[in-house]
């Protein structure tokens, strides 16, 4: 199985393979289920729980944090696959949330990252989610939320001012709710936490289905664009002439200092959610796991184990 580290990219580096394609790809975690920490692996237990210290593209060395009902989130074999990406579900693990009956508490695990927000430039982040099979169950403030930033807000339509950042996943939002795909953001109208719909739970059935949701964002704009189930990465055109949706946030506010840790949240939510291949980079075609060629297989040889998986 193939994982990006740290320590991978050093490597190619080191044999003067040309690593041009992936050079932008600035954080990126697959959860490989392993024994082997500092090549990024992954225990089967609650991100809390991991032992020794992990390293994994871009994040600070170390392991999650969290606070209340921390064991809510673990790490799970059978990761989540999206084609478009080359990324192979089978070959690695995934987050899973975890709860039943339905958890009426806030649960919230973080991980740090080596460094904030990539300055001015306009970059991209990726999320795979899926809802998993069990109806969610809670009330018209349930969720389970993913994101690059520095705090969820747990209320929408809350004062905000320590929401930063982007956060994806999925919340109710009325009785007969499937469970509908959103982006909380902090909106520049009175500093409230507003959910954009990008799925409709009551009109489509989420139950099982594999999402991936790319969003690009500039420090201190006011607007985020982004995507749904794109199958072209090439370039913004690209993505959004193949995205099952896209659309743009605008009155959104987002600061210089507002992407420092990769976020897990939950809420009264019931059943399993899953979360798979957080990444940020600088370019969209950056986000696609890449077929090593004949020369760096050969070059990387043992150490191949410790590149990020490989397409299918």
């Amino acid at each position: 199985m193939l994982t990006r580290t740290l320590t991978a990219a050093a490597a190619v580096a080191a044999l003067g393979i040309s690593s041009a394609a992936s050079a932008q790809l600035l954080a990126s975690d697959s959860y490989v289920i392993g024994s082997d920490p500092a090549a990024g692996e992954y225990q089967v237990l609650p991100l809390v729980s991991q032992p020794g210290t992990l390293e994994s593209l871009g994040f600070a060395d170390g392991n999650y944090g969290g606070g209340t009902g921390t064991v809510q989130f673990a790490a799970s074999d059978n990761g989540l696959s999206y084609a478009p990406l080359g990324i192979d579900g089978s070959l690695s693990g995934k987050v899973t949330y975890s709860a039943a009956p339905v958890d009426p508490f806030r649960r919230a695990n973080a991980r740090n990252l080596v460094s904030g927000t990539p300055g001015t430039s306009p970059f991209y982040v990726s999320h795979l989610v899926n809802r998993g099979g069990i109806a969610p169950t809670g009330d018209a403030d349930s969720y389970a939320l993913t994101g690059f930033g520095n705090f969820v807000q747990p209320t929408i339509g809350a004062n905000s001012g320590f929401l930063d950042g982007v956060f994806v996943g999925f919340a109710q939002k009325s009785s007969t709710d499937s469970g509908s795909l959103v982006i909380r953001s902090r909106t520049t109208t009175g500093q409230t936490a507003e959910d954009t719909i990008l799925i409709d739970g009551d009109l489509v059935d989420t139950a099982n289905l594999t999402y991936n949701i790319v969003y690009k964002a500039t420090v201190n704009a006011d607007s985020v664009t982004y995507w749904v189930n794109a199958t072209d990465f090439t370039d913004d055109a690209s993505l959004t002439a193949t995205a099952l949706v896209t659309g743009t946030i605008n009155g959104f506010q987002f600061g210089d200092a507002n992407l420092d840790r990769l976020n897990y949240d939950a809420r009264a939510w019931n059943g399993n959610v899953f979360f798979d291949e957080p990444m940020i980079a600088l370019a969209p075609s950056d986000l696609i796991v890449p077929e090593p060629t004949t020369a760096a297989v050969l070059a990387l040889g043992g150490i191949g184990a410790m590149l990020r998986r490989r397409r299918a």
